[in-house]
């Protein structure tokens, strides 16, 4: 009876359980051949059924093994992600940095340009005071100036 309420609680079926179960010594067990084949035979088929605990374990290390490839899988692929997005960054910056070499260039001319008209009105300011000996309205040469400059007067 104690024997058969060790297998329903999916107690282990050893010498040491059955001895605590029944009352009795472990030399007792050992002693009688009928109780030591019943229990020998009872912790034999056990060895082969897993208990519920043991499972219970398994299942844990198999939610292990599959949370472990789930967590390797979900790096592998932000890896990826992440390599996409430096070669992304990485293309956006040189198309960046040729729209301001190409604007700078733009602008750089222009600054050229500018200064050409700026020594050209200055040259003309120091001609007209040469030629004429004195201080003439330059406003032609300032209208001149602007308009090259802004595009208006």
């Amino acid at each position: 009876m104690a024997i058969h309420k060790l297998i329903k609680d999916n107690k282990v079926i050893n010498f040491n359980t059955v001895s605590e179960a029944v009352g009795v010594s472990k030399p007792y067990l050992y002693k009688n051949p009928a109780i030591r084949g019943h229990t020998e035979t009872l912790r034999s088929q056990q060895t082969k059924v897993q208990t519920q605990k043991a499972v219970k374990q398994n299942m844990n290390v198999e939610n292990k093994d599959a949370l472990i490839e789930i967590l390797r899988m979900k790096v592998k692929e932000l890896e990826n992600k992440n390599k996409d997005l430096t070669k992304q960054l990485k293309k956006f910056q040189g198309s960046l940095y040729d729209q301001f070499k190409n604007r700078f260039s733009l602008l750089k001319d222009q600054f050229k340009i500018l200064r050409a008209f700026v020594r050209i009105y200055q040259l003309g300011v120091q001609y007209w005071s040469v030629i004429r000996g004195k201080s003439y309205d330059l406003g032609f040469y300032h209208i001149l100036f602007s308009y090259i400059c802004n595009g208006s007067h």
